[in-house]
């Protein structure tokens, strides 16, 4: 890290809390929208504390091609959601990593992984929505 980098870095630290509990409130709100047979929400570590900067959720009774619908639809309603399983840019993936061996040990304990997050979405949060459009979101996505 260069004294750029820590300068800028150590004049954010100010706001962290401020930030963390806009992050808390935005994702609580979201999430006590979302409301369809189809969402599966994802059950906290009851022990860890998340600034809940993204929320995931799974798609459930819904076929894959169902899903691509349903992420071209929210996309297109200009809502910037993934399925970690589909998205190539996705550093979390396995599949997009380079370093990866290839051999089949590996590869089938990987596409067991890999078919657990095939329809788990994630949905980067922003700190500035409100109470009204975080909730308005979440009744979007239902």
């Amino acid at each position: 890290m260069n004294n750029l980098t820590a300068a800028v870095l150590r004049s954010s630290f100010t706001h962290l809390d401020e930030r963390i509990a806009k992050h808390r409130s935005v994702y609580f709100n979201i999430k006590q929208s979302l409301v369809s047979k189809n969402i599966q929400h994802i059950e906290d570590i009851p022990y860890a504390f998340k600034s809940y900067d993204s929320l995931q959720f799974r798609i459930v009774n819904k076929s894959d091609d169902q899903i691509k619908e349903f992420l071209k639809k929210v996309n297109g309603d200009g809502i910037p959601m993934i399925v970690f399983s589909q998205d190539k840019d996705n550093a979390r993936l396995f599949s997009n990593w380079k370093y990866i061996k290839n051999s089949t040990e590996e590869l089938e304990a990987l596409n067991q992984t890999k078919q657990f997050v095939s329809n788990v979405t994630d949905l980067r949060l922003s700190y500035m929505l409100s109470k009204e459009e975080a909730i308005g979101l979440g009744e979007i996505i239902s």
